[in-house]
């Protein structure tokens, strides 16, 4: 039914106004929003007291309050995001397959390790999780590197000819490294009410900027960037903000439902499946420097209590910090996204100020 509706919309365009990528972007994005919306409308109403997880360990008392929320609701985000795209036309292109993969492998994780805590009041241990994301990440480096040719080169952002190419192998381990980061980062980061979703929506743009720009030549240029059409790489990132827009609207303060590890692991491997493929990943510091800060506060505090039996932070990651210090969650929430969105501004000035410097 949806493929139906999706080839009479689009050829209703076509003969209309002209069959451009833009429109199905568009198209995907709205697709994206209303399977979402829907299916997590559902979720909450029949499944409201049911796969509610107790709150995380280490976590403040006020915590203990949400532990009647049903979490999990990040399957209905990743339904709603892979549908569209299954039905495209562009379901064949490797850079969208992949993203796909990307999305599913590591929701899996997510997933096993949410009916683990259900089910077993404990998830799976943290090797066991490092294991199989270490496994599933190089698979996924494995296949973009010898089945679909992926070569990487790492440019540093605004210094002029400073890349580095990479061998096959270090570029399955850079690939491996930046999945197990980014998706243990993002999942740090999902411990308030809409703060990972939040923090990602900007992220997400960034690499939807750095795609518009990498894929035409005119802006490449102007912008002292490297040409490559990436363009259907748009439709994953435009279909995953549509659903997370719809998410967040169950998700903002006071949440009715969280995403759970089967979101936040997809959505930090996606992230970093998609900086990898505009050659730009370096850019990612700067919208995801939030993320960064949520995870060297975790290792911070560990290391600081192993070697010094003191604690930098009343509790890590930053977040929970600063709750105990009297912030209220939602001004927290506020307050990173607003930095994610300054930072992405940061972004677009200093690729604005680029273009005067290259020419």
């Amino acid at each position: 039914m949806n493929k139906l509706i999706q080839d009479k919309l689009m050829r209703y365009i076509n003969a209309h106004f002209g069959y451009t990528l833009p429109v199905e972007i568009g198209i995907v994005f709205v697709q994206g929003f209303i399977i979402t919306f829907v299916l997590l409308f559902l979720f909450i109403k029949y499944y409201k007291n049911q796969f509610c997880n107790s709150a995380r360990p280490f976590t403040p008392e006020n915590h203990k309050k949400k532990s009647t929320i049903p979490t999990m609701g990040g399957i209905c985000f990743l339904i709603g995001s892979i549908v569209p795209l299954i039905f495209s036309k562009h379901i064949q292109n490797p850079v969208v397959f992949m993203g796909i993969i990307s999305l599913i492998f590591f929701g899996f994780i997510g997933l096993c390790d949410d009916l683990y805590k259900f089910f077993y009041k404990k998830g799976i241990s943290a090797f066991t999780k490092a294991t199989i994301q270490l496994l599933f990440a190089t698979s996924i480096g494995c296949v973009m590197v010898y089945a679909y040719n992926f070569s990487h080169t790492i440019t540093i952002p605004f210094i002029p000819n400073c890349t580095f190419s990479l061998n096959q192998h270090m570029t399955i381990g850079w690939i491996a490294f930046l999945f197990i980061a980014c998706a243990n980062a993002v999942n740090l980061t999902d411990g308030l009410d809409g703060l990972a979703t939040e923090c990602l929506i900007p992220n997400f743009f960034t690499c939807l900027l750095l795609i518009i720009i990498t894929s035409n030549p005119f802006f490449a240029e102007y912008t002292g960037l490297v040409f490559q059409d990436i363009s259907t790489l748009a439709l994953l990132i435009s279909s995953l903000l549509g659903s997370l827009y719809a998410f967040l609207w169950f998700n903002t303060y006071p949440a009715l439902i969280f995403m759970g590890d089967v979101g936040s692991l997809a959505l930090g491997s996606v992230l970093a499946y998609s900086f990898l493929q505009t050659h730009y990943e370096f850019f990612l510091i700067i919208p995801g420097i939030l993320f960064i800060i949520e995870t060297l506060s975790v290792i911070f505090q560990v290391l600081s209590f192993k070697l010094f039996k003191k604690r930098i932070f009343k509790m890590a990651p930053y977040h929970h910090h600063l709750e105990l210090v009297g912030m209220h969650e939602a001004r927290i929430v506020k307050m990173f996204a607003m930095i994610t969105w300054w930072m992405l501004l940061c972004l677009i000035i200093g690729l604005i100020g680029n273009c005067f410097y290259t020419k």
